[in-house]
This record gives structure tokens, C-alpha cells and sequence, in this order.
């Protein structure tokens, strides 16, 4: 019998993972990936840094920059706290390994290092079981 697609997180493109609650992550490398919200008012995006690799062990090094990251135009105004960033770190880096491209985080800078690393990975993990 064939496994249900899972409504959690699915593979949507070649280049696209879309999840609930109205999420979608799109891998724009070799120098960006996109991170979209959507309700039914409002569209906001976030644009990551991004930096393939020539390694065995990673395809991609994504930039985490603490106190940097802001929605992309018209939601600007205030930097996202690291409460907000927990969940978004999580959908995208459980998307990458979704697309099949193994990442790596690199904090800016690096005195800068999220504590919640061990947590968000495995959200990953459970979020990634589920597809």
C-alpha cells in the first residue's frame, strides 16, 4: 500500500519544498535560497545567503546572521529575534535535505552562535520523518 503524502513538508519542484502552516523554501543557488510566509493578507519573504561547496560532507554553507535577517520589502522594519528565527532555520534546513543538498550553517559572526542548534536539528529530524 502506498504511504499518503505527507501534508507536513513535500517536495513541490526540482528547486522547491512547500510545508504548513503556508511556507515554501526555494533554493536560488549558487548565492541565495528564499524562505516565503503566506496568509491571507500578507506575503513575506526572507533571502539567505548561500555558498556551495566542493566538499564530500556539504553542498552548501547557508549564512545564520543573528539580528540581521528582515522580511524582504514592504515588512522591513524590525530584525527578526531569535524566537522568530527558530522555526524558519528549521523548515529551511529540513527543505534543503528535503532537495537532496547537505548544509551547513555558518553564524555571522561567529561569536554570534545560536545555542538552539542541537534542538533545531532535531526538529529536523522529526519534521524529515514525516515525508
Amino acid at each position: 500500500m502506498r504511504q499518503p503524502a505527507n501534508p507536513i513538508i513535500a517536495r513541490t519542484g526540482n528547486r522547491t519544498v512547500a510545508g504548513l502552516p503556508g511556507w515554501e523554501v526555494e533554493e536560488q543557488f549558487p548565492y541565495h535560497l528564499e524562505y516565503r510566509e503566506q496568509d491571507v493578507d500578507t506575503k513575506r519573504v526572507l533571502r539567505f545567503q548561500a555558498e556551495m561547496t566542493a566538499t564530500s560532507d556539504v553542498s552548501i554553507i547557508l549564512y545564520d546572521e543573528p539580528g540581521v535577517f528582515r522580511w524582504q520589502p514592504p515588512f522591513q522594519r524590525e530584525a527578526l529575534t531569535a524566537a522568530e528565527m527558530h522555526p524558519i532555520l528549521v523548515r529551511v534546513t529540513a527543505a534543503v535535505t528535503l532537495l537532496g543538498v547537505r548544509p551547513i550553517w555558518e553564524t555571522m559572526p561567529m561569536e554570534r552562535e545560536r545555542t538552539d542548534w542541537p534542538v533545531i536539528l532535531a526538529e529536523v529530524q522529526a519534521l524529515l520523518r514525516r515525508a
